[in-house]
């Protein structure tokens, strides 16, 4: 008779065993594998080190030897993202327990480059730099810092709107510029007597003589324009001896690149703001207005959270640019002035590769070199091609 129970202690025995080798990650010959030198890259994505390791059966299956080994590296890199365990037993006649169980990667590499290669009558050995996981490309990148220019918003009152009304839209356009200043996240350049027509875009000189002379402003490349619109509309309702006024606040914020191109997703925000009551008796009407100053701090507050909207999509925004091959290498018009800094990852989508990884080798104030994970990449193949930052560490 079969004890179950017994086998099922078994089982779990042997499992901790097969475990425990895995993470000690015990020689297999005729090949084996190590990993060190891990860091961090971003929620989901890793970077490690692997060596693996073949055996040279005779001197012409040095190239079968080589691949071996480079299997062996990957598939260990591709381990250190997570495993997958999967395990059956099987009781024959003689109640005799078989135990398997098959091992599989849980994770993607995504790009890897060979630092090492070493070779002697006995062994390959290969060593690659790998990444692992996977790219989020709809989550937010948690910039460090943005730089935030605000043009001449537009600004529109209802005739109907009471006299004391009048500068509401420039005051509520002053207070969204003040909101957006405290935010500790943004640098943000107050250009609101130009309007976004006006500004100089792309990669011309700020310093000409038209912008010295004329005053317009200058985008950089990194930078981005806020065009807000605010408008002031009156509503009322209510029932045959009482009417409620109330004014409509519409605001939209468009920002512009440093292209001159309008994004798409404006922030849009309406708020609703109980001016007063109106009753059959004046008496009643004076008493059930709502003071001026409730209804300032209140406009003041609706461009607090639309500031905090403008705000956390900044945040959220992909940091991209195009790449340029010069004599020194590969570069982008981004640098520390947007977050940059030595060893930061981005990637580029080609024809030829679905996903390529470069570093930040040198970062300046508005200027980073990039160089490729794969070292024998050809760097005219991404000369020109977009390359997308990855999300910045808290």
């Amino acid at each position: 008779m079969i004890d179950f129970f017994a086998l099922i202690q078994r089982r779990l025995f042997l499992l901790s065993l097969f475990v425990s080798a895995l993470v000690c990650l015990y020689p297999a010959p005729p090949s084996l594998a190590s990993a060190q030198g891990e860091l961090s890259a971003e929620p989901g994505l890793r970077i490690v080190t692997s060596t693996g390791r073949a055996a040279i059966s005779h001197e012409d299956a040095m190239a079968e030897a080589r691949s071996l080994a480079l299997e062996d590296a990957l598939y260990f890199a591709a381990l250190k993202g997570g495993a997958k365990i999967d395990g059956f037993s099987a009781v024959d006649a003689q109640t005799n327990l078989s135990d398997m169980f098959v091992v599989r990667p849980a994770s993607t590499i995504l790009d890897y480059d060979i630092i090492n290669e070493i070779q002697d009558d006995i062994h390959y050995e290969v060593t690659v730099r790998a990444i692992v996981g996977e790219v989020n490309d709809s989550g937010c990148q948690n910039r460090p810092v943005s730089h935030l220019t605000l043009f001449k918003p537009h600004l529109k009152l209802a005739y109907d709107a009471p006299n004391w009304m009048s500068q509401m839209p420039a005051f509520m356009a002053k207070n969204l510029a003040v909101s957006l200043s405290n935010q500790s996240q943004l640098r943000v350049r107050d250009a609101r007597a130009i309007s976004a027509g006006d500004a100089q875009y792309g990669k011309a000189n700020m310093f000409d003589y038209a912008t010295l002379t004329s005053g317009r402003t200058a985008m950089q490349n990194g930078d981005l324009g806020l065009v807000s619109q605010i408008s002031v509309k009156m509503d009322s309702g209510g029932q045959m001896f009482l009417k409620t006024s109330y004014a409509h606040i519409h605001i939209i914020s468009d920002f512009v690149d440093s292209a001159g191109q309008m994004l798409q997703d404006p922030i849009i925000d309406e708020f609703k703001i109980k001016l007063g009551e109106h009753h059959l008796l004046r008496s009643m009407t004076v008493m059930n207005q709502e003071q001026r100053d409730i209804i300032r701090q209140l406009a003041s507050e609706a461009m607090e959270i639309h500031a905090q909207k403008i705000t956390s999509k900044l945040i959220c925004m992909p940091l991209r640019d195009r790449l340029m091959l010069t004599d020194k290498g590969l570069s982008v018009a981004l640098g520390t002035a947007q977050g940059l800094t030595p060893n930061h990852l981005g990637y580029v989508r080609t024809s030829q590769s679905p996903m390529t990884f470069l570093k930040v080798e040198i970062a300046q104030d508005r200027n980073a070199a990039l160089v490729p994970l794969n070292s024998a990449l050809n760097l005219a193949e991404l000369d020109g091609a977009e390359v997308t930052f990855l999300e910045f560490s808290q």
